[in-house]
């Protein structure tokens, strides 16, 4: 343990570890845990008894977390804020008192004992100081989560969890008013941020939604510092750039595009930003400078506009993976895409359903969740590869990026993918090198949940509808031949998309199989949710329409039209 004090004094500094973004139906948390009730999002209201039965285990892990990181505090704070009723305080008092006399030992890798558990228990615990009595079993219990977060063994490190942790140690260190806790705390706070967040606003959860996340943290970071009496580290103002981030993030519909271990979440409105502009759709605010933008962490965005020349909701936007290997909330989606166009996603990916279920966690996090080229017959793939984007490509009427990689030992994977404004149309060009005899090569594709599929020519085009109206997928080159699974019986992967913890929803998975010939093989994919697209195929270029859309690497002889 590192630097336990030898005594607990009881005059305890108050507001430490406190939340400001509070669950809107606060009230009823608070009553339903007056009631012996636990109730949390995502979950049925769950009988824990008065006293609480604290080893109880009503559904699973994630249920598990949110009883004993105790969160559900903060609610009862704020009723007891609002009202002034003691029953809250008293509420308060009562779940602190028990959980403590449940757990007076640390008990490590169980369920109220795992870091991120303890570390949002702590803050939660911290903020009580001044509204429950400072019994001798409350100080010590502080003490106790303190001496737990301080030790090395206990310490996540630089990502979000490792940053609740940092939190919930400067909380609990400025409650008992422990330097050594505090400094340690701030320490880490400070030299995980750098890791965490790069100079562009780029986090390293490689999760769209996850980089709102730790926005959050750091401005409570900033808060509890101004508790404190301590400055900013220069390092903090990274928080700034995240804004950045969010504002290409963000869909026309005002939610977050949903990328890796996220939730559908809205864009949040921070007045006085970009943001500002988004969220409102265009109604107050300036719109963004740019309209393109590449972050070096591996996302690249391209928007048709920002609702200045037609309405905002009836923008489109193409967002694309690559760099650094899967890592923290990441999945293997390098060179996979997600386009929105129409009022919905068109293309996407398996999606996030949570943690709870294996075989699908599995699935989303691995290479066949997302819409990339895929190899069979040439060894493992390899999550840890990073991807280049190695061209890019701005005018007013198109946007290209060119990205490469090697997801498997002895292949070379290229996509090009430009993103065409009138008419619009995404153009898809992947290049495979592969030394392995035998192999077998694979294109997926995840169309958007909404759309089903109308009608297909073959092996050559197939045409998804929803209530929006179609989109076309056309294969320009030949291809061996294409699969379409959609909510089939029987199966609980392919075919379907995350759609919010433990839920999935039927949604088209288009395979398209090729044998490679002379160690290549390519696939040039027209993805339209036009008007039929006119094009003529030679081997440097794709004309589309009036525009000639450069192909990085030109097409095997006798391959083109």
């Amino acid at each position: 343990m590192t630097d336990l004090p030898t005594a607990l004094p009881h005059d305890l500094s108050t507001g430490h570890g406190e939340r400001t973004e509070i669950p809107g139906n606060y009230r009823r948390i608070a009553d339903q845990w007056s009631a012996g009730v636990m109730h949390t999002s995502r979950y049925p209201d769950t009988v824990v008894g008065d006293p609480v039965d604290w080893t109880l285990d009503a559904h699973d892990g994630s249920w598990l977390f949110r009883l004993h990181n105790m969160e559900y505090l903060f609610s009862i704070y704020r009723s007891l804020d609002e009202s002034g009723e003691e029953r809250y305080r008293e509420l308060a008092q009562r779940l602190i008192e028990s959980w403590i006399a449940a757990h007076p030992e640390v008990v490590h890798d169980t369920p109220p004992w795992m870091r991120h558990t303890t570390a949002m228990r702590a803050q939660a615990l911290a903020f009580a100081a001044g509204i429950i009595p400072a019994s001798e079993a409350y100080v010590a219990a502080l003490h106790q989560h303190g001496a737990y977060l301080a030790d090395p063994a206990n310490y996540s490190g630089a990502w979000n969890h490792g940053f609740d942790e940092s939190l919930a140690l400067l909380a609990v260190g400025a409650t008992v008013s422990h330097q050594p806790w505090i400094d340690l705390a701030v320490q880490r706070a400070t030299e995980a941020i750098t890791a965490m967040c790069d100079l562009q606003g780029a986090t390293n959860e490689q999760a769209s939604v996850y980089h709102y996340y730790v926005w959050k943290q750091f401005g409570q970071f900033e808060d509890e510092l101004d508790r404190c009496g301590i400055p900013h580290p220069p390092v903090l103002r990274r928080r700034r750039a995240i804004v950045d981030f969010l504002v290409h993030a963000s869909r026309p519909d005002g939610m977050l595009l949903a990328i890796g271990d996220s939730l559908d979440t809205r864009t949040p409105p921070i007045p006085g930003t970009p943001l500002e502009y988004v969220t409102s759709r265009g109604a107050t605010g300036e719109p963004p400078a740019r309209r393109i933008q590449v972050f070096d962490r591996g996302w690249a965005f391209a928007r048709s506009g920002w609702g200045t020349e037609r309405p905002f909701a009836e923008e489109s936007v193409l967002a694309l993976r690559f760099g650094p290997g899967r890592a923290v909330h990441g999945h293997s989606d390098h060179t996979s895409f997600h386009y929105y166009t129409g009022g919905r996603e068109v293309i996407g990916d398996a999606g996030f359903s949570g943690y709870a279920n294996p075989e699908r966690r599995a699935y989303e996090l691995g290479e066949y969740g997302h819409g990339q080229v895929l190899v069979a017959g040439a060894g493992p793939y390899r999550p840890l590869t990073e991807t280049r984007m190695v061209r890019r490509i701005e005018t007013p009427q198109w946007e290209q990026f060119v990205l490469a990689d090697a997801p498997y030992r002895g292949v070379a994977r290229e996509r090009t993918v430009t993103f065409l404004h009138d008419p619009e149309c995404v153009l898809v060009h992947d290049t495979i090198r592969v030394g392995a005899a035998g192999a077998v090569v694979r294109q997926l594709l995840h169309a958007g949940p909404s759309l089903e599929v109308a009608d297909r020519t073959g092996n050559e085009s197939i045409r998804l509808r929803d209530g929006r109206g179609e989109l076309e997928i056309r294969q320009l080159l030949p291809v061996g031949n294409i699969d379409v699974s959609r909510g089939q019986r029987g199966l609980t992967t392919t075919g379907w998309a995350g759609a919010g913890l433990g839920r999935t929803v039927p949604s088209a998975v288009l395979t398209s199989r090729s044998a490679p010939q002379d160690g290549r093989c390519d696939y040039l994919t027209l993805i339209s949710p036009t008007a039929e697209v006119a094009v003529e195929v030679a081997p440097h270029e794709v004309c589309l329409g009036a525009h000639a859309i450069p192909l990085f690497t030109a097409l095997p002889e006798g391959t083109h039209a």
